[in-house]
């Protein structure tokens, strides 16, 4: 084999190398991108678990707050039985009060 020969095969193989290294390099990148998209879920995953703690320990406290308050709240008088008159024409006898 002549000079040129082996340098057109030195050239080719060096072609080679390089589009295989640059396979790899792809190959390597794919792969560092899938772990790190799997790192941000996670990450969303451990945020929204957080959250939720926070919202479970935030209801207890208003649970809390509401029964405190309603311990503490006056007691509702008995329902009063309506007078009855000529212009009532309710079926109701007893006054239900309503509070909004």
């Amino acid at each position: 084999m002549t000079v040129a020969h082996n340098y057109i095969r030195q050239s080719k193989n060096l072609k080679v190398e390089k589009r295989k290294e640059k396979k790899r390099k792809e190959k390597r990148e794919r792969k560092r991108e899938r772990i790190k998209g799997r790192s941000m879920v996670i990450k969303r995953i451990e945020f929204c678990i957080e959250f939720l703690k926070i919202t479970m320990d935030l209801a207890a406290v208003v649970a809390e707050a509401a029964r405190v308050l309603l311990s503490h709240a006056p007691q509702v008088p008995p329902v009063l039985p309506r007078q009855y008159s000529a212009s009532s024409y309710q079926s109701s006898a007893y006054m239900i009060p309503y509070f909004p």
